[in-house]
């Protein structure tokens, strides 16, 4: 790794500080022979690491929204996964610039296919995302996104039997309520407050995609969710590209998703929280 790593750097590696970083890989700051930084993250699984290189790039060229540069990345089936970033040095955004975050955003949701998925899975954290394409993204979101979730919390015994029927009344009728006349558009399809950093000048960085051709409400949805997003943000999106009739009920479906990957992920504590959401569907 190191030495991979100083080859696409032109400078030798002298220390790795351990940072806070992301919930499943080791994060570190590299500091080279030059006096420049650089970021660095690890994990056992390089696929993860691979599948996320992937997806900056297929960002990166939708010329809508700044990611890092990729530096360098491990092998998909390599022992060991690494991926090194070029060093974003953190700043406080003003209120220009979480107006920036909203219209960068909004043009990357104009950029469109003609299907919905990708051109191969990939994975929201350590989960795997089937990214068959579809047609319609109702078919698409209940059968490779809503599905596969409650299947692995049924088959893990994490959820209790009325809230697996209730789930399942709600997902027989998602199909019909999300679809939009919208066509599939790229989404970064993990946005929460952690994947977006602003630099030093005020440009707003988005890190850590699950990206695919999906529908723009899911970003909205997931940025909701957690919050972590100045008002300003949502304002600047919807004046830019405002959203359809029904956004609301849909929004609560969308994010059934996220919630169901945290129990997967973090344990039953988020069963509370998911079930709350659910209020806010009619089945």
């Amino acid at each position: 790794m190191v030495e991979h790593i100083q080859k696409a750097c032109g400078h030798s590696l002298i220390n790795m500080v351990s940072i806070p970083g992301g919930d499943i890989s080791m994060s570190y700051k590299g500091i080279l022979s030059d006096g420049s930084y650089i970021f660095i993250k690890c994990h056992d699984r390089s696929e993860l690491l691979s599948a996320e290189a992937e997806g900056l790039r297929w960002l990166k060229n939708t010329h809508t929204i700044f990611t890092p540069e990729i530096l360098c990345v491990s092998e998909e089936n390599a022992s060991k996964g690494y991926l090194v970033l070029e060093w974003i040095e953190p700043g406080n955004p003003a209120l220009p610039d979480w107006e920036n975050l909203g219209y960068a955003l909004a043009s990357l949701h104009r950029v469109t296919s003609i299907q919905f998925g990708w051109h191969r899975n990939n994975f929201l954290s350590t989960l795997t995302q089937l990214n068959t394409h579809y047609s319609s993204w109702g078919n698409f979101f209940v059968e490779c996104r809503l599905e596969p979730l409650l299947l692995q919390c049924i088959e893990k015994n994490l959820l209790p039997t009325s809230l697996i029927n209730k789930l399942q009344r709600i997902f027989l009728r998602s199909t019909s309520i999300l679809q939009t006349d919208e066509p599939a558009c790229a989404v970064h399809g993990d946005l929460w407050s952690g994947n977006r950093i602003f630099t030093q000048f005020g440009e707003p960085y988005f890190i850590d995609p699950a990206p695919y051709w999906g529908n723009r409400e899911l970003d909205l949805a997931m940025m909701e969710l957690f919050d972590g997003f100045h008002p300003r943000v949502f304002a600047a999106y919807t004046e830019s590209y405002p959203l359809q009739y029904g956004w609301e009920e849909r929004r609560s479906i969308l994010q059934i998703y996220f919630l169901l990957a945290h129990v997967l992920l973090h344990g039953n504590t988020w069963i509370s929280t998911l079930e709350a959401t659910l209020m806010d569907i009619k089945y």
